[in-house]
């Protein structure tokens, strides 16, 4: 399938939700993956590896981005298996909160800002933190 169509199968389901919620919830969430459309055997395969290792229900596992899309918005090309990111998300406010008090712990609380690197970006950020 080419980037167009693809583009033109989430305008599809967008243009039916005008929350940007629904929407997302429709195309990220209710949508199969894309990229695995053909490939039902590996992506059960990948989300079942992923809830067992995040230790969190299989339906907490959705893929994002381009795998879920099948194209990405930011390049404009189509999602290549073993070459493009697979982005996948756990939906899990304990796996969440597990991962806030890591950050937390690993800053200093926010003190530390050297676990997320020295580049400027990380430095804009959390320059325009309010704590």
């Amino acid at each position: 399938m080419s980037v167009e169509l693809l583009k033109r199968s989430v305008r599809a389901i967008s243009r039916n939700y005008k929350d940007r919620e629904q929407r997302s919830r429709r195309l990220f969430i209710e949508e199969r993956a894309a990229s695995l459309h053909f490939h039902r055997e590996r992506e059960f395969a990948i989300r079942t590896a992923i809830s067992e290792h995040f230790a969190v229900p299989y339906s907490a596992v959705a893929f994002t981005g381009s795998a879920q899309l099948g194209f990405s918005v930011h390049k404009d090309r189509l999602f290549e298996p073993g070459i493009s990111d697979l982005d996948a998300a756990c939906i899990s406010p304990d796996l969440f909160q597990s991962a806030w008090m890591d950050v937390v712990k690993a800053t200093r609380s926010f003190t530390d800002l050297t676990p997320f690197g020295h580049s400027k970006k990380v430095k804009l950020i959390f320059s325009k933190i309010r704590y």
